[in-house]
């Protein structure tokens, strides 16, 4: 059997799929680069694989090798300006992860296309969506931090969401006001001294919340502690996080202010 090998045609596909991997290389790491270097690493790479097919006179072995230390470590410093080996590896893993999702995604739609051109930049906008829709959910998940709440000799530590659109105040000190869930607290601070009614407007319309000031409150962000002395606590009859992820809802302001 006869295989005709269109070395021009070989290239170019390289090409593109390089450069859509360290692009998606890119975006993952938020490496700092350009075009023309990407361009560059993918003609790299291109030139490679054309050498590699045309003169196949290496062992397997050793033309692996080649191919995914020597010539994508290559492919990396050209494309990023890295230093170090402990950066090399991180970036290298990145671009053996970003590969193998963007080749995955790319013969799923070659089974039903058979258009290198059109599945090649279907993996590409779903690898990028499907990293998108991660960061998100990431991003979400980071905004949920411990927080410990003390009233006289009961201490309680709750789950909380940092709440960028909690722009609730009490009216008379504009003191900021977080949320804590009644269901979360019936066992805790059940008798206060005092309440404190604070009005408040949503979608699903407005009212009256009750709220009262707790001894502190204690927030863990990333190893940091964060105390807020004396905070005001309103007490939602709604619950706050109908799958259960938190039980609090911050106040953005005062949480950055607390020392």
């Amino acid at each position: 059997m006869t295989h005709v090998l269109y070395i021009d045609v070989l290239f170019l596909i390289n090409f593109v799929m390089d450069c859509l991997v360290l692009n998606t290389l890119r975006i993952i790491l938020k490496g700092n680069t350009t075009w023309v270097r990407i361009a560059a690493a993918g003609g790299l790479g291109a030139l490679w694989a054309c050498i590699a097919a045309a003169w196949p006179v290496l062992p397997v072995f050793v033309e692996m090798m080649i191919t995914w230390l020597a010539v994508s470590s290559l492919m990396i410093k050209i494309a990023f300006p890295v230093h170090g080996m402990r950066e090399l590896i991180k970036y290298l893993a990145g671009l053996y992860l970003a590969t193998v999702c963007l080749a995955g995604a790319a013969y799923a739609f070659y089974q039903h296309t058979h258009l290198w051109i059109f599945y090649t930049a279907c993996s590409y906008f779903i690898s990028i969506g499907l990293w998108r829709i991660f960061l998100e959910v990431r991003q979400r998940i980071r905004h949920l931090y411990p927080v410990t709440l003390t009233y006289g000799e009961q201490t309680r530590t709750f789950k909380a969401l940092v709440d960028t659109g909690n722009h609730l105040y009490e009216p008379v000190s504009h003191r900021p006001v977080h949320i804590l869930d009644y269901q979360a607290c019936t066992d805790f601070c059940d008798q206060v001294p005092g309440v404190v009614f604070i009005p408040f407007q949503s979608v699903g319309g407005q009212g009256m919340m009750p709220g009262i000031y707790l001894d502190s409150m204690v927030v863990e962000k990333d190893g940091t502690y964060t105390t807020v002395h004396k905070p005001l606590i309103a007490i939602s009859r709604q619950p706050l996080s109908p799958g259960g992820e938190y039980q609090m809802l911050l106040n953005e302001e005062e949480v950055a202010e607390g020392e």
